[in-house]
């Protein structure tokens, strides 16, 4: 962290809670681009899919489509992350609630995410499944190239670390849009730090070893990128999990107001 935290004055009594909570993350910039690869960090479009691999399905045998994929090489390096390989996370194109399990947040039955290790030959595009463009329900369509920076943020008020915020300050609601303004006031794509919610942190109650969040992506209306009502999208993993490599058990989860 450089410089002073900025703080509403009304967090000030708090000041050492909040520089001690700050984190790292890399923040996303989503950007449209006429020369967008293949095997590109991006959201939707067209995925980097090795041969001799299985295609993610739903539970009707349908195929899943690509919502992003981070490719590690164009990434800053950052914590237990990978530095090379591409994490891809696939939903379900077909379900309204785009393949989340209110009742299991880390059953892939309707979304998929995937580690190649690796970049090897891929699939021909024409190899690739194709959809019922009338049916699709996705939380947007155009492909969108991501752009990286690494930054730092303290706590937000919506993650479920915040239940610990000091008594002096728990209640001084006035002051929360102000600390979001500051600290929280963008689309918040981003992989690592603090994730944000329109409702409840589904940790609070479960999972709340799921600290690690892999990917966050917002609502981003002049994209035409949006979950429900204005809402955000989360994907979590354990810190022992992602320094395995183990994706079969990510927490996925998305609200809106």
């Amino acid at each position: 962290m450089t410089g002073k935290l900025m703080l509403p004055q009304a967090f000030e009594p708090a000041r050492a809670f909040f520089e001690q909570s700050v984190q790292p993350y890399i923040h996303i910039t989503l950007q449209k681009d006429e020369s967008i690869s293949r095997t590109d960090s991006k959201l939707f479009g067209v995925p980097y899919f090795p041969l001799n691999m299985p295609f993610p399905t739903n539970k009707d045998n349908r195929p899943l489509k690509l919502l992003a994929q981070l490719n590690f090489a164009q990434m800053p390096n950052f914590s237990y992350f990978p530095t090379t390989g591409i994490l891809q996370f696939f939903i379900d194109p077909y379900d309204d609630i785009h393949g989340m399990d209110f009742d299991d947040g880390t059953n892939q039955a309707g979304f998929r995410v995937i580690y190649h290790e690796a970049v090897e030959q891929m699939m021909a595009e024409q190899e690739l499944p194709t959809y019922d463009e009338s049916e699709l329900m996705m939380p947007g369509v155009q492909e969108v190239k991501m752009h990286f920076t690494q930054k730092t943020q303290p706590i937000s008020l919506e993650d479920f670390r915040a239940q610990h915020l000091p008594n002096e300050v728990a209640e001084q609601y006035d002051a929360w849009d102000d600390y979001i303004k500051l600290h929280y006031n963008e689309p918040l794509h981003q992989v690592g730090g603090y994730s944000f919610f329109t409702q409840t942190d589904p940790r609070e109650y479960e999972y709340s070893d799921y600290t690690v969040m892999l990917l966050q992506i917002d609502s981003q209306m002049d994209l035409d990128l949006l979950w429900g009502d204005v809402g955000i999208a989360n994907f979590f993993v354990t810190e022992e999990q992602l320094k395995n490599r183990d994706f079969s058990r990510v927490l996925y989860n998305w609200d809106c107001g």
